[in-house]
C-alpha cells in the first residue's frame, strides 16, 4: 500500500473567507432536534471533523431537494445550508472552515443576513467554471483508456464510451445519462464509471447517484490517480467521504500493468485527515475487477451476507465505531431511495445497536463481540422512549437467519447462555406476533439494503 501526503496548493474552493464570514449567520435552529431553541452556528460546525462536515453537506443537500431543511435561520426562521471555505484558504479541515448561509434571492428578505443575488443553476456554474468547454484533455485520455483496459478484460463482455441509459426516476419520470464508461461482465453485471477532473458540485454528485441507484447499475466515480492533491477540494470531500473515505483512481501506470495480463485493475484511494487536523494524506493500493464490483454493491455469486458497496461499509464502520453523527448523516443518504422512518424513530427502535449485533455476526467477526454486544442489548431492563420492546429484534434477528446459512451457522456458535438469553427475548416477542411483524415491516427496506439476504 503506497501512502503520500496531500500538499495544500492555493487552488480556488467555494468563496473567499472574507465573501463567506459576510453574511454568515450566527444562530440556527436543528429541526432534527427536541430542543427547538437557536444555538450558535459555529457550536454546531466547528465539533463536527471533515468527514462530518462533508456528511452533513451532503445529507443537508439531499433533504434540500425534496422541499425540507434541516437548519432553519434563527432570526427569519427560513431554510439555511452550509457552506465552506477551502482547506488551502482556512489552514484546517474541520468544521470550523464552515458557515450558515441563505440562498441567495432577487428581492430583500426581512433578515439581518440575506443576500441578494439570483440563484444560479448547476450548468451555469460549470459553464463558467470550464469557460464553455464540453471535456477536457485529460479527462478524454482517462475515459479512453479506461475503456480500453475493460474491453481487453475476458471478463468484461463489452465496453463503451458514453453509452445512453434511459429509465424511470423515483418520481416516475423518463430519466437518461451518459456514463464515460459503461461495461457489462460475462455474466451480464452492468458497471458503469463517470471520471471527475474538476471538483464536482453537490447537484452533480447528488443526481448521478440518485439516477444509477434508481436504475441498479452498478456504478463507481473515478479521479486521476496522478493528481491526489484535488481530493482536498470540497467536492471530492462531498464525493468521498461518504463512500467509507474511499474512491477509485485511474492513470498510466494501471494501464500499464493491466496490459501485462489483459486484468483491469484500479487505485483505491484512501483519504484521511492528518495528525495535526490541517491537511489530508492518501494512501492508495491496487485492486482488481471483482474488488470494484464488490465495493459498487454487486459480488460475484449472489447476495453476500452484508452489504459490500462502499456507502454501506461507511455506514458499518461509523455503527461499529459508536459514531451515531456520521451513522446519522449516512442513514439518510442510504434511505433516500428507499421508503424508510427517519434516523430519530431508529434510534427510538435501537436500529444502531441491532445493526451492530447482525453485523457483527454476518461479517465472521470475533464472537466475543458478538456476544458482549448481544448480551448488553437484550439485558436492557426496559425499551427507551417507548420503543417496541427490544424483544422484537430476536424476532428481526431470528428471521434473518432463516434466509441467511452464515448468520444461522454463527448463531449456532454462540454460548448455550448467548443462544438462551436470544431465545428468551423471541419468547417475550411471540407474545405479541402483530407487533413485532409491524415492527419487522417497518424495517425491512433497510434491513434489505444493509443485509441482501434478510
Amino acid at each position: 500500500m503506497q501512502a503520500f501526503l496531500i500538499p495544500v496548493s492555493n487552488s480556488q474552493d467555494n468563496l473567499s473567507p472574507n465573501t463567506i464570514a459576510k453574511n454568515s449567520i450566527t444562530h440556527v435552529i436543528d429541526q432534527h432536534s427536541k430542543d427547538s431553541a437557536p444555538r450558535v452556528a459555529q457550536d454546531i460546525l466547528s465539533a463536527l471533523d471533515a468527514e462530518q462536515l462533508a456528511l452533513l453537506r451532503r445529507s443537508d443537500f439531499g433533504l434540500r431537494q425534496t422541499g425540507t431543511s434541516r437548519f432553519i435561520c434563527g432570526c427569519c426562521k427560513e431554510p439555511v445550508h452550509v457552506r465552506v471555505t477551502s482547506v488551502a484558504q482556512s489552514g484546517c479541515v474541520d468544521g470550523s472552515r464552515a458557515v450558515f448561509v441563505h440562498d441567495p434571492r432577487p428581492v430583500p428578505r426581512d433578515c439581518p443576513f440575506g443576500s441578494l443575488g439570483s440563484p444560479t443553476s448547476a450548468g451555469e456554474v460549470d459553464a463558467a467554471r470550464f469557460n464553455g468547454r464540453q471535456e477536457g484533455a485529460r479527462h478524454k485520455r482517462l475515459k479512453t483508456m479506461l475503456c480500453q483496459m475493460l474491453s481487453a478484460d475476458p471478463n468484461i463482455a463489452t465496453a463503451e464510451c458514453e453509452v445512453l441509459v434511459t429509465g424511470l426516476g423515483a418520481d416516475g419520470r423518463a430519466v437518461w445519462r451518459r456514463p464515460d464508461v459503461l461495461a457489462v461482465t460475462t455474466d451480464g453485471r452492468r458497471l458503469a464509471f463517470d471520471v471527475q477532473i474538476a471538483s464536482p458540485l453537490l447537484t452533480t454528485i447528488d443526481g448521478r447517484e440518485r439516477f444509477y441507484a434508481a436504475q441498479g447499475i452498478a456504478w463507481h466515480w473515478i479521479v486521476d490517480a496522478n493528481q491526489p492533491e484535488r481530493l482536498h477540494l470540497q467536492g471530492f470531500q462531498d464525493l468521498t467521504m461518504p463512500q467509507a473515505c474511499r474512491v477509485l483512481g485511474f492513470n498510466e501506470e494501471i494501464t500499464t500493468l493491466s496490459k501485462t495480463d489483459n486484468q483491469s485493475r484500479f487505485h483505491l484511494l484512501h483519504l484521511t485527515e492528518t495528525i495535526d487536523g490541517r491537511s489530508f494524506k492518501v494512501r492508495s493500493k491496487k485492486i482488481g475487477l471483482d474488488a470494484a464490483l464488490n465495493f459498487a454493491g454487486f459480488p460475484q455469486g449472489g447476495p453476500p451476507p452484508h452489504a459490500t458497496d462502499l456507502r454501506a461499509l461507511g455506514f458499518f464502520k461509523a455503527i461499529y465505531k459508536d459514531d451515531l453523527t456520521c451513522a446519522r448523516q449516512i442513514y439518510n443518504l442510504l434511505t433516500a431511495h428507499c421508503a424508510a422512518p427517519d434516523w430519530a424513530q431508529a434510534q427510538q427502535d435501537a436500529i444502531p445497536d441491532g445493526i451492530k449485533i447482525l453485523l457483527l455476526l454476518a461479517s465472521n467477526r470475533d464472537l466475543k463481540e458478538a456476544e458482549a454486544a448481544i448480551c448488553a442489548f437484550f439485558c436492557a431492563d426496559a425499551p427507551q422512549n417507548g420503543s417496541p420492546a427490544l424483544s422484537h429484534w430476536a424476532f428481526l434477528i431470528a428471521t434473518a437467519a432463516t434466509c441467511d446459512p452464515t448468520l444461522r451457522a454463527q448463531i449456532a456458535r454462540l454460548s448455550p447462555s448467548t443462544r438462551a438469553l436470544l431465545a428468551k427475548a423471541l419468547r417475550e416477542s411471540a407474545q405479541n406476533p402483530t407487533l413485532a411483524r409491524q415492527f419487522r415491516g417497518t424495517w425491512s427496506a433497510v434491513l434489505r439494503r444493509l443485509f441482501p439476504r434478510c
